[in-house]
């Protein structure tokens, strides 16, 4: 059973249904009906993903502002503001902040055995060839170097918790071959020294040395939806696998 509404519209509007109406040959309620099922039920990750467009979007077309033309300049802020009142709707009614788009990283998407890779476009892919074999991936990152590193990603068909000191000695060599300077990182490192006379084994006699070298660490790329994180939970830099 439907339910019967009366609502005005506006001269624009009631002109664009009729036009729907004559183009598919469907009646007022079923275009406002299928409008309503496809622009206000949209799944979660899609939303989101949507909302990220726009805010790319944005972004670009504010950058070509600035070599614009005043002409051109009107008509590319004309879509911008068409894209902005898209991302307001998918953000739930509120305005987006350029501050935080301007901020916002552009991201490559990879193909994978049953996903897709998001991450920044800065992220140095290792094994790209590997991604259609693979269902994981992992992030290289390092704390207390003395110069900027990149980030880099590898995929792998199973879970960063399950890697060996041989799987991480064969992803750096792969970061030393693709980023060179990686091998400077390599040579800074400070081995822990066990302090034997304590009853813990995270205790070292070097600890502040440790602590003040540059450090490797190796993590798991989030899979969205995997129920061992909380639903609100957001990923660093947006690098995440999406399954199809």
């Amino acid at each position: 059973m439907g339910k019967k509404l009366s609502f005005d519209l506006s001269d624009e509007n009631a002109e664009i249904l009729e036009s729907i109406k004559s183009e598919q040959r469907t009646p007022f309620g079923q275009t406002i009906n299928s409008l309503i099922g496809l622009f206000c039920k949209i799944p979660p990750d899609v939303n989101t993903e949507l909302l990220d467009f726009c805010k790319e979007r944005i972004k670009e077309l504010y950058e070509e502002m600035d070599r614009a033309g005043e002409y051109e300049a009107q008509t590319l802020m004309n879509k911008s503001q068409t894209y902005q009142s898209l991302a307001m709707f998918l953000n739930r009614g509120r305005r987006i902040s350029l501050d935080s788009i301007e901020s916002k990283p552009k991201m490559q998407k990879t193909e994978m055995l049953n996903g897709i890779l998001i991450c920044p476009n800065d992220y140095i892919i290792l094994n790209k060839e590997d991604a259609q074999y693979c269902e994981y991936a992992s992030v290289v990152e390092v704390r207390n170097a003395k110069f900027g590193v990149p980030h880099f990603l590898y995929f792998n068909s199973k879970e960063v918790n399950a890697y060996t000191d041989s799987d991480c000695k064969i992803i750096e060599e792969l970061c030393i071959k693709e980023w060179p300077r990686f091998q400077e990182i390599i040579n800074s490192l400070v081995e822990p020294i066990l302090d034997p006379s304590s009853e813990h084994k995270w205790q070292y006699l070097n600890a502040h040395e440790v602590n003040e070298a540059p450090q490797i660490g190796h993590f798991g790329v989030y899979v969205q939806g995997d129920s061992r994180y909380p639903s609100s939970y957001k990923p660093p830099m947006g690098t995440r696998i999406i399954k199809i």
